[in-house]
């Protein structure tokens, strides 16, 4: 089965986040680094999630941890990473 997340699964997490934070402007920055982790994975320049994580540091995204900080999304950022990877090279 291995430890990919759905859509769904992702959907639920940051429904989760939202439930909790009740903040509609803190959903959406998180979703918006959120498909930013996945798009800087997709590119075939990061290794793993904690390049990703880093590069979101250092532009100032200082909830990154907290939205790929979880293993669940470090997992998938990590597939996508390998997955962009093996197509470039």
């Amino acid at each position: 089965m291995g430890t990919s997340l759905t859509f769904a699964a992702i959907a639920e997490y940051l429904e989760v986040k939202m439930t909790i934070s009740g903040d509609p402007l803190q959903r959406a920055r998180h979703e918006s680094v959120l498909n930013e982790a996945r798009r800087m994975a997709r590119s075939g320049q990061y290794l793993d999630s904690k390049q990703i994580e880093n590069a979101l540091r250092e532009a100032d995204l200082a909830e990154s941890l907290s939205v790929v900080g979880g293993p669940d999304i470090r997992a998938e950022l990590d597939k996508l990473c390998l997955e962009s990877r093996r197509s470039v090279g």
